[in-house]
C-alpha cells in the first residue's frame, strides 16, 4: 500500500492519493531469491583459492 500526500486544495486540505499495489510483493521476492542465489554461490567451495602444487611426478630443475 503506498500513500501520498499531493497539493493543498485549500482552507486546511490536502490531496490524498492511496494505491494498492499487488505485484510489488514479486519484486520483494525477486531481490531476496537473488540474495539468496549469491549467498550460495559465495559458499561454494569450488570458487575457493587452492594453493599451487606442482603435478605429480614434475622436477622443478633448469636446463642450460
Amino acid at each position: 500500500i503506498y500513500v501520498s500526500l499531493g497539493e493543498p486544495l485549500g482552507s486546511g486540505n490536502w490531496s490524498l492519493r492511496v494505491q494498492y499495489k499487488p505485484m510489488m510483493r514479486m519484486v520483494w521476492i525477486g531481490a531476496a531469491l537473488m540474495m539468496l542465489g549469491g549467498f550460495i554461490a559465495a559458499t561454494d567451495p569450488r570458487y575457493r583459492r587452492r594453493e599451487a602444487r606442482p603435478a605429480d611426478g614434475a622436477v622443478a630443475s633448469e636446463t642450460t
